[in-house]
């Protein structure tokens, strides 16, 4: 399926993923994807993850970057939302180089930036929500990681793009993300 297979990703996959790949939980194409990825973010060493959880707080806030670092209960969120991706990031053998209290700083340290997916919103361009906080959830449930903050915000961003006309459900993607 889409020639992707364990053994040309395996140089540039994090052991567990192999694992998971030998159970046959790789059943559908919304999993593929989101191992590619996570598999890319660990190959890179590097947590743009991470970075994501400003984008998604600015997009349901419409906020800039420095308004949510003056925000104390927003950076709450962000900061929670970040714990969890780390912590599945951790689960399947990313390092995290930079701490979330510095990733944080340089986040919030920039004025009057409004992130992508939020400029994305106010132009009514369509969201890419999925790959953004479901992929996260996903592995999350497949790994039995509570992630109750990614699926709150989750849950929030899809019902104001669906709202705009940005985004469309999907049943499976919603089965698989709750």
């Amino acid at each position: 399926m889409l020639g992707i297979s364990k053994t040309n990703v395996g140089d540039h996959c994090p052991p567990i993923l192999l694992t998971l790949w030998d159970t046959n939980v790789f059943s559908n194409f919304l999993f593929i994807l989101t191992i590619l990825l996570l598999s890319s973010l660990y190959q890179l060493n590097n947590s743009n993850k991470l970075e994501m959880m400003h984008k998604t707080i600015s997009a349901l806030t419409n906020t800039t970057l420095d308004q949510i670092g003056n925000d104390k209960e927003l950076l709450k969120i962000v900061r929670k939302l970040m714990e969890e991706c780390q912590l599945v990031g951790e689960k399947i053998g990313v390092k995290f180089k930079v701490s979330i209290d510095d990733r944080i700083k340089g986040a919030t340290s920039v004025i009057g930036h409004k992130p992508s997916t939020t400029q994305d919103l106010n132009a009514g361009k369509p969201l890419e929500i999925d790959p953004i906080i479901g992929s996260i959830i996903e592995i999350g449930n497949k790994l039995k990681i509570e992630t109750p903050t990614l699926k709150k915000i989750n849950s929030r961003l899809k019902l104001k793009a669906e709202n705009m006309g940005l985004y469309q459900r999907s049943k499976l993607i919603d089965e698989i993300t709750n």
